[in-house]
């Protein structure tokens, strides 16, 4: 039996215009800042991965209790360890001024994460209008953020927007009226 050579077939190679990419999908590095209204200080503020949210969200569980017999259904909310926890797990930096307490000069502030003189204490003793605005930028940098959102939050913020609204025009027409004599 003799063999017949078989003819070998290279294999055909197709020329490509561009390189073969990939995407990344191990999360993000991204920060964006948010300005305090001099806009000269600012908190630094990550886009969050799946690691910050799960510890997101275990820092701000809720308890939910079950009655069988009656069906009724019992949940703590604590609006403020939710607020206070995303910006805990959300802000990684910042370029912040204190006054001293001796000299009366602005000093830098070094970022010391959640320490008693970091974001704890900046959180004990800020405005609470910042401190809300500062977690609305938070959640508009992780849209994900606005899904555990429950209705009872949204109409919250909503009835606290309009009662600013509401005071903000009463002030603008008590200045225009003090103005005229």
């Amino acid at each position: 039996m003799t063999e017949t050579p078989t003819e070998v077939m290279e294999p055909t190679v197709v020329p490509q215009d561009e390189p073969l990419s990939f995407d990344d999908y191990w999360g993000t590095e991204e920060t964006q800042r948010w300005y305090f209204p001099d806009n000269r200080q600012y908190m630094v503020v990550k886009v969050m991965n799946e690691g910050d949210r799960t510890k997101y969200e275990r820092t701000t569980s809720q308890d939910i209790t079950v009655e069988r017999q009656t069906q009724n259904t019992h949940i703590k909310m604590d609006l403020a360890k939710d607020r206070h926890g995303l910006i805990k797990a959300a802000v990684c930096d910042w370029n912040l001024y204190r006054k001293d307490r001796h000299s009366g000069q602005m000093v830098q502030v070094p970022f010391q994460g959640n320490a008693p003189n970091g974001l704890d204490g900046w959180l004990q003793h800020a405005d609470p209008r910042l401190v809300d605005e500062l977690s609305l930028f938070i959640r508009k940098v992780n849209p994900w953020l606005f899904g555990e959102m429950t209705i009872e939050q949204i109409d919250e913020d909503i009835d606290r927007l309009q009662k600013v609204r509401e005071d903000l025009v009463r002030r603008e027409q008590g200045k225009e009226s003090s103005t005229i004599r």
